[in-house]
């Protein structure tokens, strides 16, 4: 009652104003607590849709999964004769079939026909069909359910009889899912025609449905349905008895597709909430409509207490900007910066302390431009002033470096930081400065530091090339030097081996006109033992001659490893990336160091562990090299036993796999210490290594570099009395489409593979020295050949090597005579067949002369008789104009086999020679009592 007396006493205008706040807190509030529960449910939705998607991939990726073994067991199945269980046990365990829970069952059946009706339904027991079971095992499956597990399959197979024609099934039955498909054997028997053959997976979804909702901690029911079964997941499981009642009408249903079916999945999570801001919307907007109207109301009716209550909100905002404006003053006062605020005349209307300290004296009431050295803009020309005009329109803020002049005429660098402030009272600017001076100091002090490591950096490149001079210049003349000593090594190992045939040759002779006078003279005829020939030619002198054919090419050996060391020493040594033959490789060192091994009763084998490929991308001269320094030391050390050689490949590097080669040897070893000392320049083992073996102390190192720039390395193991390992690992290159071969592969080739893969490109290190690699065809050469020498040795060896194999040869001694030479026998109409030239000849040199024979014309063969044989000289020759080259020293049989093929011809030994001749250096040496002999292995 009093609230009725109370509202009595209002005037009219009250409770007009009351009943409008009413009626319009009302309006807005309905509509808007609709709108917010709209929101909510829509949120709702949404919220479950995303707790749904990842369930529907993870579902849909399983089922795939399975789909896809299913698929590999048939081809599997269809490419097998038979049904091997622990091939199909390997088979399951390779597809980790094990690692889904909902496979229970797997069963290989094949069905064939039968008189009884077959059934309407896989419920019904009937023995419609002839099925057996060829293969059926259980995943996780207890054995009292085993039985079940089983009937269930086989009225699978009474429902596969009942659908002919169609490829693959899915048949559900109680709580299992049955997915079958039909596996055509490719290996069929006649009689197998009438049989069907079936691959059923039995599945539970069950365990699929709670490993999925676990997974993704998915709280509430979860629901696969496939036609009219069913199967669920509930967490907890009494949300699971108050869906059937209206599973149409809430939660979340999406399709997915399986097996060329459609299935439905089920969500009820069992806490449908949206986000906290969503959720309590509705409420919220129904407080705020409640809370409106009753401001509205308490507006009406207390209109005074809020007008107060505005003064005093108006006076704390008063405060607050004091209070703002306070602390602005104390920043202002305290920074430690020069701090101006000017006009638009630069007239300086406030500063802070810092700025009277850095001016001297108080700048307020000044002109900014007093402070500015001379030749600051004058007061009428404030507008192009720097200070007030950005160099953008449209920044705020902007720096600029200056100087400033203080009271004490002390000028200062400064950098200014100027921003624009808009007031009521017009547009002012705040001047912040940075003294620079100090800084500006220390930065010229830097600049000046720079310009001086600047020209230390030009005097250190300076002083470099240099020194790239000087290594260049130590690489031209060790190739000067190489070819000086090369010209002289090829007239002397030339005419030792032609001093060496000679006297074979006539010791062959002599023996063959023996024998046929004592055939033809009888007993009158025969010498008396005195005047007998002794039967051997003279040993003194053959040795001798093998002597300086052995000493020789030792040295050019030595020669051609100090110039690798130099090419590695200066990185100009350079590798190929061909398709290399290992295997070769290593036979061919086999067979060349074959001989140095039975010197000294040493077995030298080759073995192949596991399968390697038959080729890889390397360089095969460099890796000949390689083996054959090593294997030469593993002889060289070995005293008793065998050494060998080991292939196999690495493939632990799985970007790059590398072919790893192991020289072994059951020889003297080294110790730790020696091994650390092995790969130094000019070092061995120990002290006493050179006096007793012999060597330059370099072969281990430029090994090591030349396997490094083949992509790997080489190390050592050894131990001391027992023998040693070198490890050579070199990159294989890309293994795609590359055939493998292992030992058995490797005894079964034999000297045919051998053959096979010298003719893929890869030659031997003995074929410049043997003739068994040349053609044998009878007849001598015919033709004309000039040869341009300027060594006179070497000049006569080439002329005496051509005539002998029935070339007419003319010489000359340098390119400008080789020139008047073709041209004079071109005039006469006796044109040269081949022209043989040195590279480095006085006046004019070989390259010099093939050019101005090409431009005039000539289209003759020019060879090229050159000591540089890096493959870069070689290409730059056949770029100036040569048609090929034969390097020097000059082997008789090497350089016969490429004039006879310029010339189009092949060459043989003359008929003058037995049919078994052999060259000197094949001869073996033995002895019989005191008396040397030699005797030819025919």
């Amino acid at each position: 009652m009093s609230g009725v007396r109370l509202f009595r006493k209002w005037n009219s205008g009250h409770r007009w104003g009351i009943l409008l706040c009413l009626v319009g807190g009302a309006i807005f509030t309905v509509p808007a607590c609709w709108l917010a529960h709209q929101h909510r449910l829509y949120e709702r939705n949404e919220q479950t849709k995303l707790a749904a998607q990842p369930v529907i991939v993870n579902l849909t990726s399983r089922l795939e999964a399975i789909e896809e073994k299913l698929m590999a067991l048939r081809i599997l199945w269809s490419a097998s004769q038979k049904v091997d269980p622990a091939e199909w046990e390997v088979a399951l365990d390779n597809l980790k079939l094990h690692k889904h829970p909902e496979v229970k069952a797997l069963g290989v059946v094949q069905l064939s026909k039968k008189g009884a009706v077959p059934p309407s339904t896989v419920g019904d027991a009937s023995n419609c069909c002839d099925r057996e079971f060829v293969y059926l095992s259980f995943f996780d499956v207890p054995p009292n359910r085993r039985q079940e597990l089983s009937s269930f399959v086989s009225r699978v197979c009474c429902a596969l009889y009942t659908r002919p024609g169609a490829r693959r099934h899915l048949i559900p039955a109680d709580e299992y899912l049955a997915a079958a498909v039909r596996a055509e054997r490719v290996f069929l028997s006649p009689e197998d025609g009438n049989s069907e053959s079936w691959i059923i997976l039995a599945l539970d979804p069950q365990p699929m449905l709670a490993e999925v909702a676990t997974s993704w901690q998915f709280g509430g029911a979860l629901i696969l349905q496939y036609g009219n079964h069913e199967w669920r997941h509930a967490t907890p499981t009494s949300v699971v008895s108050g869906l059937a009642s209206d599973r149409e009408t809430s939660g979340l249903w999406e399709e997915l597709s399986w097996y060329g079916q459609v299935f439905r999945v089920g969500f009820y999570p069992d806490k449908i909430r949206a986000d906290a801001i969503h959720e309590w919307l509705p409420g919220i907007t129904l407080m705020l409509g409640f809370l409106g109207t009753g401001l509205a109301v308490l507006a009406v009716t207390h209109f005074e207490r809020l007008r107060t209550r505005f003064a005093r909100v108006r006076q704390r905002l008063v405060q607050l900007l004091n209070d703002t404006e306070r602390r602005y003053q104390k920043v202002f006062e305290h920074v430690h910066h020069p701090v101006l605020i000017v006009d638009r005349e630069l007239r300086i209307h406030e500063c802070n302390p810092a700025a009277i300290t850095f001016l001297g004296q108080s700048p307020v009431g000044r002109s900014f431009c007093d402070f500015c050295p001379q030749g600051c803009t004058p007061e009428h020309e404030l507008s192009l002033c720097r200070w007030l005009n950005p160099s953008s329109p449209d920044t705020d803020s902007w720096l600029l470096e200056t100087c400033l002049q203080s009271s004490g005429e002390q000028t200062r660098e400064v950098l200014g930081l100027v921003s624009r402030l808009e007031l009521a009272q017009g547009t002012s600017y705040v001047i912040t400065l940075i003294d620079m001076t100090e800084h500006k100091a220390v930065q010229r002090q830097l600049e000046e530091y720079a310009r001086s490591l600047q020209a230390a950096n030009i005097r250190l490149r300076a002083y470099s090339q240099e020194i790239e001079n000087a290594a260049r210049a130590k690489i031209t003349l060790l190739a000067s030097m190489s070819h000086e000593i090369r010209t002289p090594l090829s007239a002397i190992l030339g005419y030792a081996r032609l001093l060496s045939e000679e006297i074979l040759r006539r010791f062959s002779v002599q023996q063959s006109e023996n024998s046929a006078s004592k055939d033809a003279g009888g007993t009158e005829n025969v010498l008396s033992s005195s005047e007998q020939p002794s039967g051997q030619p003279d040993a003194l002198i053959l040795e001798a001659t093998e002597g300086l054919i052995r000493n020789s090419e030792h040295l050019l050996e030595m020669i051609n490893t100090i110039l690798d060391f130099s090419k590695l020493e200066s990185g100009r040594m350079e590798v190929e990336r061909i398709p290399t033959d290992p295997i070769a490789i290593a036979q061919d060192v086999v067979h060349m160091l074959a001989g140095k091994a039975r010197e000294k009763n040493l077995r030298l084998e080759l073995e192949v562990k596991g399968a390697i490929p038959q080729t890889i991308q390397s360089d095969p001269t460099r890796l000949r090299q390689i083996l054959v320094n090593l294997t030469d030391n593993a002889i060289k050390f070995t005293r008793e036993g065998r050494v060998w050689i080991e292939i196999e490949l690495d493939r632990t590097p799985v970007d790059q796999p590398v072919l790893e080669f192991r020289v072994c040897d059951t020889g003297v070893g080294m110790s730790p210490d020696q091994i650390g000392r092995l790969f130094q320049p000019f070092r061995q083992g120990e002290a006493g290594t050179y006096r007793q073996y012999g060597g330059t102390g370099l072969g281990l190192l430029i090994s090591r570099r030349l396997a490094r720039l083949l992509g790997g390395d080489i190390s050592v193991e050894s131990t001391p009395g027992k023998g040693t390992i070198f490890h050579v690992r070199v990159a294989t290159g890309p293994l795609e489409n590359t055939p493998f071969v292992d030992g058995q592969g490797l005894l079964n080739m034999g000297t045919a593979g051998r053959s096979q893969s010298m003719a893929k490109g890869q030659e031997s290190p003995l074929a410049p020295h043997s003739p068994r690699n040349s053609p044998a065809v009878s007849g001598p050469l015919k033709g004309r050949v000039l040869v341009a020498e300027d060594f006179l040795d070497n000049r006569r060896l080439v002329q005496r090597i051509l005539e002998k194999a029935g070339l007419t040869v003319t010489t000359v001694e340098n390119g400008r005579d080789a020139i008047a030479q073709y041209r004079q026998a071109r005039h006469h109409r006796r044109p040269f067949d081949l022209i043989l030239m040195d590279v480095e000849m006085p006046e004019m040199d070989g390259i010099t002369a093939v050019r101005e024979l090409r431009q005039s014309g000539c289209t003759v063969p020019i060879l090229a008789l050159t000591a540089h044989n890096d493959p870069r000289c070689v290409e730059q020759f056949l770029e100036s104009g040569f048609s090929g080259y034969v390097p020097k020293p000059v082997y008789q049989e090497q350089l016969l086999e490429v004039v006879a093929q310029f010339l189009g011809k092949s060459y043989s030994q003359s008929g003058d020679s037995p049919s078994n001749w052999k060259e000197p250096w094949e001869v073996e040496k033995t002895s019989l009592g005191d008396l040397p002999i030699l005797t030819a292995a025919y």
